[in-house]
Formats: structure tokens, sequence, C-alpha cells
């Protein structure tokens, strides 16, 4: 498509503006109709030309919505200057860039008063800043969130007061605020310095990338003597990053506590991201696997009393089916039933495979009830595209047939599986191969040797199943070799 030929869809204006929701629309139009904002009626012409025409653009290269179409919309009576269209888009751009702006700024109270105090400074206006002063501080205080945003803002308060007594209030004796700017600022530093040396941790842990933790041990040795310790917001982010540089049970625990006791005092992603660190580290501090499971369930009890695990009001599907399957690991069956009855509604809406997600966990609760039939129905209405709800769907199709003793079937199941896995093992991590080929292989040890003849061969099948760090179903083959 020629340069001459491009459509107005293609243009930064245009990809922005279709990001606009209904109200934002109406509001930029009462924006760019204002004279104080936009004195020049073609940016108006333009703008309502893209308003009328956005919803209705084809997205194809047969596009008529284009900059000539356009332009000859603005400007009836005169040929098609690109030059002069490539100017007047880029004049709106900026409009609609203005625009958000100044909506991002009215939509937080205290930005906008901060830039009050700054002027009323300037103008040296004390009455009309210290009624702003008060005013914002008022404001700040109620504030519920005690995160390290909420001590920039501070910051920047006491900071714009130091400017203010330094003018205004300087008799050449005394502190003019100095100190409290400082150590609001030493605040603010250390809880951003710690949240962020978590993220880092973290991401080195799950991409192996190299970061360099520059000040760390010293801020941490300097944290264990200083008053600034007993601020909520820096002992959760002091803890989460001792938990991260290594895990340990005293530092989960304590972690966990802060969380619970100051759970109002973060907002809803600050508490996502810190209950994630605790689910990823609960299997390095709790030794056994049902240890393990009991304090997972217990940290989505949490999550879910507090709201943190929804999205919007929703549930992502993995973290739907992982509740299900620990509740059912540890008995839960009541629990996993209504639990799954009450939000089988809330998976994420566009998660395409919403419908595979609720049937495969059907299966899961039916097949810890012994309904084995009804679980192999729910498993024939997956469609599954997502390699590992396929890999899910034949353990547990294997595990039925082994309850019901179909044996042709089981033996067909254990070989397609290993080719399965054979055949797309380029794109399921080496763990899930790994942990998956041993369940093959001990199921199919199991079945094969359904009559043990000596206490012997039982033990020693035990043992290897014992012995293997990376075996799914564990547990529920132990459980049946018990009653072999």
């Amino acid at each position: 498509m020629s340069n001459r030929h491009r459509t107005l869809r293609e243009t930064k204006l245009v990809k922005l503006l279709s990001h606009f929701s209904k109200t934002e629309r109406r509001l930029f139009s009462e924006f760019i109709h204002s004279p104080f904002f936009n004195k020049n009626p073609k940016l108006t012409n333009l703008y309502e030309y893209i308003y009328k025409n956005l919803a209705t653009i084809p997205l194809s290269e047969e596009d008529p919505f284009s900059a000539e179409v356009a332009f000859k919309h603005i400007f009836p009576n005169e040929l098609y200057n690109k030059k002069r269209m490539t100017q007047l888009c880029s004049k709106l751009f900026k409009l609609v860039e203005r625009f958000i702006s100044i909506q991002k700024m009215e939509s937080s109270e205290l930005e906008g008063q901060i830039l009050l105090l700054d002027y009323y400074n300037q103008h040296y206006l004390s009455d009309y800043y210290h009624a702003v002063d008060k005013n914002i501080r008022r404001v700040s205080d109620s504030t519920t969130f005690r995160s390290s945003n909420y001590y920039k803002l501070y910051f920047t308060i006491e900071a714009e007061y130091a400017k203010f007594a330094t003018a205004q209030l300087d008799n050449g004796r005394g502190d003019v605020n100095f100190q409290k700017t400082a150590n609001t600022l030493d605040i603010y530093y250390l809880s951003q310095k710690l949240e962020l040396a978590c993220q880092m941790r973290n991401r080195q842990q799950a991409t192996s990338h190299l970061y360099s933790f520059d000040l760390m041990e010293e801020i941490m040795q300097f944290l264990g003597n200083s008053p600034y310790f007993q601020i909520p917001i820096i002992q959760i982010w002091y803890y989460a990053f001792l938990l991260l540089d290594e895990s340990q049970l005293d530092h989960y625990q304590k972690l966990k506590q802060l969380l619970q006791a100051h759970n109002n005092l973060l907002s809803f992603v600050e508490r996502r991201v810190l209950y994630t660190y605790l689910e990823n580290s609960c299997a390095q501090v709790i030794p056994t696997p049902m240890g393990y499971y009991a304090e997972l369930f217990d940290l989505y009890k949490l999550q879910l009393k507090n709201k943190v695990i929804y999205t919007n009001g929703y549930l992502p599907p993995m973290i739907f089916r992982n509740i299900i399957t620990v509740a059912l690991k540890l008995k839960e069956v009541n629990w996993a039933e209504q639990f799954l009855a009450e939000h089988q509604q809330r998976i994420i809406p566009d998660y395409a495979e919403k419908e595979d997600m609720v049937s495969l966990c059907k299966a899961l609760l039916l097949f810890e009830q012994q309904k084995y039939g009804a679980a192999l129905d729910y498993l024939n209405l997956l469609k599954y595209n997502n390699i590992y709800t396929k890999l899910d769907e034949r353990r547990i199709r294997l595990k039925i047939y082994y309850e019901l003793a179909y044996d042709d079937l089981f033996d067909d199941l254990v070989n397609s599986f290993r080719k399965f896995m054979s055949k797309n093992k380029a794109n399921i991590g080496e763990v899930f191969i790994q942990l998956n080929r041993n369940f093959v292989n001990m199921i199919n040890k199991l079945n094969t040797h359904h009559d043990f003849t000596t206490s012997a061969e039982i033990k020693s099948l035990q043992v290897e199943i014992e012995g293997m760090d990376l075996l799914a179903e564990k547990g529920w083959l132990l459980g049946k070799l018990k009653k072999v």
C-alpha cells in the first residue's frame, strides 16, 4: 500500500483514540470544543470525522477511511496536501495527549493540590498555601494505603513545605522542615528500594537473569537497628526480600503474619505479588508434601477471603484449577465441590478454554468421589488446545482405567501417553515431562503387578516411588500400593 493511500487507522492518532471508552470520547469532544484548549476549528472537524467513523472502519486494505477522504471533509475546496494533513494529525495527537494528562491529574485530587502548593509558594500567598497544605495533609492522612507511593507523596508535601518555610518563614534559626523532609525521603527510598529488590530477586530466580543488588547488604544491616523498621511497609518488603534471598520458615511465617496484620495498607497489586512470593516459597519451607498442600490451601483461602486472588472480579483459570486440585489433595471434597459451583462462572470470561477448565475440574472432583463413569463423561467433553490440559486429562483417564480395570484401554493409553510426550517434548517444560513420564512408568508397574507374590515386591516399588522427587500423583500411587 502506498503512503498516498495510507488509512488514518494506521496513524498513532487513531490507534490512541480507538482505546478511548465512550465516556472518554465524549469528554474529549467537550475538551476540544473548548476555546481555552483549542482555537483551531480544523482540529475539531478532524476529530468529529474520526469520532463518527471510528466504530465503522473496516479492517482491510480497501479501508475507505483514507487520509485523502478525511482531508476532503475538512478542506472541501482544496487538493489533497499530505504535509498539511500530517501536521493536522500531529497537532490533534498532541491535544489528545494533553487531554489524557489533565484527566489523569484530575483523577487524583492530591496531584492538583501539589501543583497549587508550588504556585502559592512562588507567589508568596501564605494564607492560600496554609489552607491547601492543611487540606492535602488531611486527605493524605485519611488514605488507607501506606505503600511506598504514600511516602513518596508525603515526601513531596514536606519538600514543598521546606521550600515555603525557607522562603517565607526563615528567621535565621531553626530547621525549616529539612529534617522531616529528609526522613520522609528515607522512608520512601527504603520502601521503594526493598520492593524493587524483591522484584529483581524474584525475576532472577524465574529467568536466571543476573542483577546487581548494590547497597542491599548495607540497607538490610541498617534496618535491623533503625526506627524505620517499625514502619509496616518497610517490614513487609524487608521480610519478603529475606524470603526470596533465602527461603526459611521463620521469614515465611513473618511475611505471612505481616500481610494478614496490614492487609488494608497495601494495594491489590502489592498484595497479590506478596502472596505469590509466599506461594512460590511454600515448597521450600514446608518439608512434607501434605504439609505443603495444607499451607498452600490456607494461602488460597486467605486470598479468597481478602479478595486478593481475583483479577477485576474474575479468577485466572490456572488458579481456579490449582485451588480445586489442592483442596482435593487434602480430601476437602465438599469444600472443593462448593467452590467449583460458586466460582465456575468467575473464570476470566475471555479465556478461550473456560469450558474445558470447568469440565476438567468437574472430572477431578468426580474422580475423588469415585464416580469414575461420570468423570470420564466430562473428560470426553474436552476440546483442549492447551498442552498442559492434555497432560492433566491423560493422567486422570489413566487413573480411571486403573480403577475400573480397563486393561486394554489402560495399555493403549500408556503407549499413546508416552508417544504424546515424545512428540511434544519441545513444547513442554522438562520438569513436567519428567513428572508425567515417571507417573506413567509407576502406574504401569502398579497395574502390571496387580497381584504381588511377596511383600518384598511391594516394598521395592514403594521405595522406588518414594525416592522420586519428580513424580506426579505420588500420594495416589502410594495409596494404591498400600491396598494391593
